[in-house]
């Protein structure tokens, strides 16, 4: 027997060039891996979202 979920699945991809972190230290904005909270420019724990 199968199962039905009763309707079409609705699935949201966010794309992987997209930025959601700025550096307050440098300025630099770019998508934070969820692992490690630094900046790739300067190192900086000091992060915000964008």
């Amino acid at each position: 027997m199968a199962c039905s979920a009763g309707g079409p699945m609705e699935i949201t991809i966010l794309d992987v060039d997209e930025e959601d972190t700025k550096c307050n230290d440098c300025g630099k904005k770019f998508r934070r891996p969820k692992r490690k909270a630094r900046c790739p420019e300067c190192g900086s724990e000091n992060l915000g979202a964008l």
